[in-house]
């Protein structure tokens, strides 16, 4: 039988290169996960989740349409950033380029109404701010205990689109 020897540093110098390897994939996953799948502001104190787009790959579009909201129209932005937690990119609702907000009867009262679902497969970086706040509304509604009304919610997201008209 073989005696090893491990003062040679051979065993230290692979053990080290392993920890830079899995350091390595870390950080990488870590990048990722901020990059895609989530929205930090922590200037305006805004946090977002998005969760995973599998069949349209639109967090990035998202990411983008919330950064446009903010210069585009501060006040929406804030609206946002304070009513939800998170956006579902899904198409599985609202179809492409639609949205929609399900109340949450059964969820704690801190989570009630703080998720969104906004399809943005048509790629267009303007009806995904309009959704988004569209939907927002949503959350602000139920938030307060008011009936979801179709009509003001079409009336915020109206007025978005005349701003960056304007903007």
């Amino acid at each position: 039988m073989e005696n090893i020897d491990f003062t040679d540093g051979n065993f230290q110098s692979s053990k080290i290169k392993s920890y830079i390897k899995i350091s390595f994939f870390i950080i990488a996953a870590i990048y990722l996960v901020f990059h895609y799948f989530i929205y930090w502001d922590p200037g305006e104190n805004c946090y977002i989740k998005i969760k995973p787009a599998f069949m349209e790959f639109s967090n990035l579009d998202m990411k983008r349409a919330l950064h446009t909201l903010k210069f585009a129209s501060p006040e929406d932005y804030q609206a946002v950033c304070k009513n939800v937690s998170t956006i579902d990119p899904m198409i599985g609702c609202g179809g492409f380029g639609g949205g929609c907000y399900y109340t949450k009867k059964d969820a704690p009262q801190s989570s009630l109404g703080s998720e969104i679902m906004v399809s943005t497969s048509k790629d267009d970086l303007v009806t995904t701010m309009a959704v988004i706040v569209h939907e927002a509304c949503h959350a602000i509604q139920n938030k307060e205990g008011r009936p979801l009304s179709e009509t003001e919610c079409y009336q915020a997201d109206d007025m978005l689109l005349r701003e960056i008209i304007i903007f």
